[in-house]
């Protein structure tokens, strides 16, 4: 082969390859097109004013799964929220901690429970009296001063008023009441001048009013009440057991009980009735009013 053949050869090799170089080059400096749409996240860094940064990343995370992460920490001196949010909700992301991250308010809340005095009529049957719900609702003042005319009017009588302050979306407990003793049972033995001898089997049980609120206070100053109420009295109304010294009759003591479990809501200085209950030991044997009663402390 000659030697002019050969360099123009080479000088083809040489011309492809350049070629080839060039156009990879270009390639690796071209810039990569940026994500778009939700797979695009966003960082925020949210300082926790009012609340727990632990317990708002766990309520976060449900209420924004698959959308957004929070991540607690306080790595920097002060309670933080690390957050990765979808530019799609990240507005929906910092109104929702506005409402949430807020200074906790005080609710005075004040629970009467009412005892309907059952009345016998022509018949001799016993009946309850009725009462109007718009009687036991409206403002505080007005429900109260309705309380008072059923007393005088001998329809019901105030079983228990318990009052207490409870920090808003915090568990208050309070409770009426203490350790009651009842005759279990009677035994009788003989004497030598032959009257008997009667002594009681004395037992003790718990009785009163408890009561649970978690308390919420939304829109307009309307307070929502998640209530838990349960009651328990003793009536010695049962069968005779036995006759005392005095040959009075001893009865069995009887345990009522009455539940209530639901959310509420009233307006802040209002009141409302919530529940008209009967005795879960013996129904019909009694029948209490429940009226609820919530202002927010300035």
């Amino acid at each position: 082969m000659s030697k002019k053949l050969l360099l123009v050869l080479a000088f083809g090799v040489v011309c492809v390859w350049v070629a080839e170089f060039g156009a990879a080059a270009q390639t690796s400096t071209q810039p990569r097109p940026a994500q778009t749409g939700d797979s695009q996240s966003t960082r925020l860094i949210y300082v926790v004013q009012h609340g727990s940064a632990k317990e708002l990343a766990a309520a976060l995370n449900k209420h924004f799964k698959g959308d957004a992460e929070f991540e607690p920490t306080s790595d920097f001196g002060s309670s933080v929220l690390l957050i990765s949010a979808k530019p799609a909700v990240s507005k929906s992301v910092l109104e929702t901690l506005a409402k949430l991250d807020r200074k906790r308010q005080l609710v005075e809340v004040d629970i009467v429970m009412l005892d309907l005095i059952a009345k016998q009529d022509a018949g001799g049957k016993t009946a309850f009296p009725e009462i109007n719900e718009k009687d036991l609702s409206g403002t505080t003042e007005s429900a109260l001063a309705s309380i008072k005319a059923l007393q005088k009017k001998g329809i019901v009588s105030v079983h228990s008023n318990l009052q207490m302050t409870a920090v808003e979306g915090r568990a208050t407990t309070f409770k009426a009441g203490g350790s009651y003793a009842y005759v279990a049972g009677t035994i009788t033995t003989g004497a030598k001048d032959g009257k008997g001898r009667t002594s009681n089997t004395i037992m003790y049980r718990d009785v009163g009013t408890k009561v649970t609120v978690v308390s919420s206070v939304g829109p307009e100053n309307v307070i929502g009440l998640d209530l838990q109420l349960d009651d328990s009295r003793a009536v010695a109304s049962g069968p005779v057991l036995g006759t005392n010294e005095a040959g009075q009759p001893v009865l069995a003591t009887e345990f009522t009980t009455l539940s209530y479990n639901s959310a509420v809501a009233v307006k802040s200085g209002h009141a409302i009735l919530v529940k008209d209950m009967q005795t879960k030991a013996n129904p019909g044997s009694g029948r209490s009013l429940i009226v609820v009663m919530a202002r927010v402390i300035p």
